[in-house]
């Protein structure tokens, strides 16, 4: 995969934020996204799995103020291809989409572990056009698994210029 090199190093400079000693206002921030996402767990499910996946991208979007938040999962016409569940621009839900996985990000992160690219993820996978269009400069992804650990989706945040509270965005997506 092009950009794999900077790609580990983004993932080593992930493990730093990630290791870091909470302060008090980083677990004011973390007790805000639990209360968040448990707000959206008590709205429940409904009888739509999209609709859920859809308000989870405007939670995720407005609460981390990303330009897209989306859940995606693996397009079983097409093993190349994710589509998207839910997708959400500054809290306000945007049309589904499907992308190419190969060459982008998600594909490192789909069936692994969360990654964080704090800047320049164009310049890390130009080969995925969609980071272009977007004009994302960071990237964050969550596998999403099954309870019996099978990969089964993701939750992306990107952003046109760096996140600006990363460990906020982080716990909130682990929530």
């Amino acid at each position: 995969i092009a950009g794999a090199g900077a790609a580990d190093q983004n993932c080593r400079m992930t493990r730093a934020v990630i290791a870091q000693e909470p302060g008090a206002a980083d677990l004011a921030l973390i007790e805000s996204a639990r209360l968040q996402v448990q707000q959206l767990l008590d709205a429940g499910l409904g009888d739509d799995v999209a609709q859920f996946c859809g308000r989870v991208a405007q939670m995720l979007s407005a609460a981390c103020d990303v330009s897209l938040a989306f859940v995606a999962v693996p397009d079983e016409c097409n093993p190349d291809r994710s589509m998207t569940l839910g997708a959400a621009s500054h809290g306000t839900p945007v049309d589904n989409f499907s992308y190419r996985m190969s060459g982008s990000p998600c594909a490192l992160v789909y069936g692994s572990q969360m990654r964080y690219f704090e800047r320049d993820v164009r310049a890390l996978f130009p080969d995925d056009p969609d980071l272009i269009q977007l004009r994302a400069e960071t990237y964050l992804g969550l596998p999403l698994q099954s309870p019996r650990g099978t990969p089964i989706g993701l939750l992306v945040l990107l952003n046109d210029a760096p996140l600006p509270q990363p460990r906020h965005a982080m716990e909130l997506l682990r929530a």
